[in-house]
């Protein structure tokens, strides 16, 4: 993957970091008071963001979308998971 190769190849002589900005919108919950649409708000930023930032800092799809998704979500292979973890 593109991080490995720059830290292998290109790091030590440009001394460059890697990093991630991700952009993710606060959902609120049509009515607060309400479990299930607390739960609905923060599904839907676990979708639009943790989607991109869970495999970086934790080596996996949060467990939302696994349960939601199923086998339509792809799986990293442990390989996979180890080179995305801390890879920003």
């Amino acid at each position: 993957n593109a991080v490995k190769i720059y830290r292998q190849e290109f790091q030590q002589e440009q001394q460059g970091l890697i990093g991630i900005s991700n952009n993710g919108d606060y959902r609120f919950p049509e009515n607060v008071t309400r479990t299930a649409d607390r739960e609905a708000a923060q599904r839907a930023m676990e979708f639009q963001l943790a989607w991109f930032a869970d495999p970086i800092w934790k080596g996996d799809y949060p467990q939302v979308m696994k349960e939601r998704l199923g086998a339509r979500l792809p799986q990293f292979t442990e390989e996979e998971q180890k080179d995305l973890l801390g890879s920003s």
